[in-house]
């Protein structure tokens, strides 16, 4: 199953993306998926998965997620539904 990176509306739809400005984004395996919140600020934040992973992060505040790397690479993948 193939990997995939979304845009989540504020009326719940998502919208595949391929980029999203200050976010760095790397599929490393395969059925992973990656879900960022409309109107969410990154700054120089990188995220990478393995297999199997799944990443959602809501909409950040105005200061946004800075100078982070986020990591599931390991067996089986992994899951953040929450980051602060």
């Amino acid at each position: 199953m193939a990997n995939k990176f979304y845009l989540l509306s504020s009326q719940g739809i998502k919208v595949e993306i391929k980029e999203y400005d200050g976010l760095s984004v790397h599929f490393s395996g395969e059925n992973s998926e990656i879900c960022i919140g409309e109107g969410s600020v990154f700054r120089n934040v990188s995220i990478e998965v393995g297999n199997d992973a799944l990443v959602e992060i809501g909409k950040t505040n105005a200061q946004g997620i800075r100078n982070s790397m986020i990591r599931l690479v390991g067996n089986g993948g992994g899951e953040v539904s929450e980051f602060w």
